[in-house]
């Protein structure tokens, strides 16, 4: 009859710190991959605010009355990695005229800008259009989220007497948030001269609440005609 052999195979103890190291590194990769995917895909997104590249472009046309048709368009980027909830937009267009001759310049276009030279001095600024975009935020039922790397763009027409004026000036304001089921007023009030305004604007804690936020260009950019 033959005999059952049993064999005992006992790691050595390299063997045994190697099996060690090995789960060790296992764990930390399994975190790492965590962390990745819920920190940097998830998590961080929420917290850090979005970046917004605009670009303004005015584009002016004769029409067959004699009068100027003119248009502004605004292009919208969202280039960082976090969503925007638009709240409100408003585009603000002045004409503008300069004098004939040179002289010792001084303005101040918006609180703590100032503006001084010698150059062409140009007269009072007009309104001509103000345009403002509502979303979900003012209690409306339309919704409009901007993705990161999404683009939006809006424009706005209007006509003008040829030769009226020398340059359009716009200013305009973007009101935004992170997703969210709030509702957020940004205070939009019309002014005595007609033109638009978010007046309840506040920095936010982006890590503690998603709340409101403004930005946009208060000093203007004169176009030529």
């Amino acid at each position: 009859m033959g005999r059952d052999v049993h064999l005992h195979n006992h790691p050595s103890r390299v063997e045994h710190w190697r099996h060690v190291i090995e789960i060790a590194a296992f764990i930390i990769a399994a975190s790492w991959a965590v962390y990745i995917f819920i920190y940097q895909e998830r998590i961080k997104p929420e917290t850090v605010p979005p970046h917004f590249q605009v670009t303004v472009f005015v584009e002016d046309h004769p029409l067959s009355d004699g009068r100027l048709f003119v248009k502004v368009r605004m292009h919208i980027k969202n280039d960082r990695e976090s969503t925007a909830s638009f709240a409100g937009l408003y585009i603000n267009s002045y004409g503008e005229r300069y004098g004939s001759k040179a002289g010792p310049y001084l303005n101040r276009p918006a609180s703590g800008i100032i503006e001084s030279g010698d150059a062409l001095v140009p007269e009072p600024e007009h309104l001509v259009s103000a345009f403002v975009n509502e979303w979900h935020s003012f209690g409306t039922d339309k919704t409009f989220d901007l993705p990161p790397g999404g683009t939006f763009e809006e424009s706005v027409g209007f006509a003008i007497e040829r030769k009226l004026y020398d340059t359009v000036k716009v200013r305009w304001r973007i009101c935004w948030s992170h997703p969210t089921t709030l509702v957020l007023d940004p205070g939009l009030q019309r002014l005595a001269d007609g033109s638009y305004s978010f007046e309840k604007t506040r920095k936010i804690d982006y890590a503690r609440l998603p709340g409101l936020d403004c930005v946009g260009q208060r000093r203007g950019d004169p176009f030529p005609l």
